[in-house]
């Protein structure tokens, strides 16, 4: 197994940080990987070692939905997510198999249908995201990554993503 890192920038606030395991007998990554945003986004080249597909893997931890933000906060908050947009633009146009993973603390709008929730600006980014460059969720949009249990009910959500070009499905 190998490792990517992309360190947090520090500070006490700074929830931020990003680990990126994979199994080099099956995946070689072909180059260094950039940071492209610390802690919270990282493009990997890589290839299947299996058929030999090339693909750009963009790893992300993005910020937290908030219903209100410092300015910094606010500012981490659309660096984060305009660099995603860009790392993902830019490798469609290329014609490249860009894959993105992680935890983008967003929900797709079907997901938040489902969960009776309020659709954030972070859900509204990935629902941009989806729509502008054709990529998909390769696992279900509703099933639920993380629930937080209460006394009296479970809050879901579905912010963890594997996202593909829809040719690719």
């Amino acid at each position: 197994w190998r490792l990517i890192e992309a360190h947090a920038r520090g500070g006490p606030s700074d929830w931020s940080g990003l680990l990126v395991w994979y199994d080099a007998e099956a995946v070689e990554l072909m180059a260094d990987a950039r940071v492209l945003v610390a802690g919270r986004l990282v493009r990997a080249e890589m290839r299947a070692r299996a058929d030999g597909t090339r693909f750009t893997l963009l790893a992300a931890y993005m910020p937290p939905q908030r219903t209100s933000r410092t300015p910094r906060q606010a500012s981490e908050w659309r660096a984060a997510w305009h660099a995603l947009e860009a790392a993902v633009a830019a490798a469609r146009a290329a014609g490249e198999l860009v894959i993105v993973g992680g935890d983008l603390n967003a929900q797709t709008l079907a997901a938040v249908d489902e969960w009776g929730a309020y659709a954030g600006d972070s859900d509204e980014w990935l629902d941009d995201l989806q729509v502008e460059h054709d990529v998909v969720s390769a696992a279900s949009e509703v099933e639920a990554t993380y629930v937080q249990r209460t006394v009296t009910d479970a809050a879901r959500s579905t912010i963890d993503h594997w996202l593909v070009g829809r040719e690719h499905l």
